[in-house]
């Protein structure tokens, strides 16, 4: 029973644990993309982040390579939110079936195996989710290089020497 008890309060106290950081800070205009806790910022237009907004996608779509590195982090946010919320569903309902039967009882051992085993893919959904974030930085970077490189050649030209 305390070991229940444990479990459901690790998992409310995790799902309350992540927060949302805010700053004031707003980047000068240069016609390269600034990251942005809330987005993403290209001279006056600003594009929301979100795994269903399309933020970083909008960003950049004016660049092939950052395009593709954008639909990459695009397509990995997704798998990772659904193996995430997937997991925790599934690791509910077990959890669900183990405190509504007693112990011992064949539905209290399927619960408590569906809770574990719905517990491997929200580990698993870190994969795809530190994916999405390093593909989202190459999807800025690579926008970044190749507007400098367009607007800035005397830039690319010191970094050659």
């Amino acid at each position: 029973m305390k070991n229940r008890n444990i479990i459901l309060i690790l998992s409310i106290g995790l799902l309350l644990f992540s927060s949302c950081i805010t700053t004031s800070y707003v980047p000068r205009q240069s016609g390269m993309i600034k990251t942005m806790p809330k987005g993403y910022q290209r001279e006056n237009e600003f594009y929301k982040r979100g795994i269903f907004k399309g933020g970083i996608i909008n960003a950049v779509k004016d660049d092939e390579k950052a395009l593709r590195y954008a639909k990459r982090s695009s397509s990995n946010a997704k798998t990772a939110f659904g193996l995430l919320w997937g997991g925790w569903a599934i690791s509910f309902t077990g959890m669900v079936m183990g405190v509504a039967s007693s112990q011992g009882k064949p539905t209290y051992n399927a619960g408590m195996a569906m809770f574990y085993g719905g517990l491997l893919p929200v580990f698993l959904s870190l994969i795809p989710s530190a994916n999405s974030w390093g593909y989202e930085f190459d999807a800025v970077n690579a926008y970044n290089d190749n507007f400098l490189q367009k607007n800035a050649p005397q830039v690319f030209d010191k970094m050659k020497k």
